[in-house]
């Protein structure tokens, strides 16, 4: 699918406002990132060795404990994780994993909790604060309200978590929330830079101007759920 992008000022400001139209791009350039990380890590060295024994034998228990304490709350979380193509309705709750694609995100799955809480259309008069010229013909915003819950076991991001919820349009194909920077009172958008720990929800509006309009929303966190994704549709 080709790859574009439209950046949108606001009439009389300076705020941005950002289409992102496909994901293709986005992930070659993370997974550039994370090669670059993985290359530049390094091994260290451990100087337990001088402990006693029984000193050892104490700390052997102990990471034995912690490991099958961190064993069973990943298991917990992990359970009843929904299946790729999974459908469900405005209003459910899917736990679902996610591998972040930026290099902050080391590449390792977690597990989330998604609330899709519901999904309506716009008008034209919303736009009227933005010079969208170069937005898709005859497209009018549609919004979805989202919960989302970071089981873990590591924190994640706001704005890579809210990107990979993409608005699926009648030929299924994959939508990129807008970026909204600034006030956008129709639809408001978490644009928090504060890691979501384990443990702790964030709540937000995303945007969607696809010609044509959406069907429904789909998590697309990894790569099993971009191809087959775990689907909320109000009807």
């Amino acid at each position: 699918m080709p790859v574009r992008q439209e950046r949108y000022r606001t009439k009389g400001g300076n705020s941005m406002r950002t289409v992102h139209l496909g994901r293709l791009v986005m992930l070659a350039v993370f997974t550039t990132l994370l090669l670059g990380a993985c290359g530049s890590s390094s091994s260290s060295s451990s100087g337990a060795g001088t402990a006693s024994t029984a000193s050892s034998g104490a700390g052997n228990a102990g990471s034995s404990s912690a490991t099958t304490a961190a064993s069973t709350a990943s298991g917990s979380a992990t359970a009843g994780v929904a299946k790729p193509g999974t459908g469900l309705s405005v209003g459910q709750t899917a736990t679902v994993t996610y591998t972040p694609l930026t290099s902050s995100g080391n590449g390792k799955p977690r597990t989330l909790k998604i609330t899709v809480a519901s999904i309506r259309s716009g008008s034209s008069a919303d736009l009227k604060a933005l010079d969208v010229s170069g937005a898709p013909k005859g497209a009018l915003p549609q919004y979805a309200t989202v919960t989302v819950t970071n089981l873990g076991p590591l924190s994640i991001d706001v704005d890579g978590t809210s990107d990979a919820i993409q608005g699926i349009d009648h030929g299924g194909n994959q939508n990129d929330p807008v970026s909204i920077i600034g006030d956008f009172p129709p639809c408001d958008q978490n644009s928090s830079t504060t890691p979501v720990a384990v443990g702790a929800s964030f709540h937000t509006c995303l945007t969607y101007l696809v010609s044509g309009g959406i069907t429904k929303v789909g998590w697309t966190g990894t790569d099993d759920y971009m191809s087959s994704p775990v689907t909320w549709s109000s009807s």
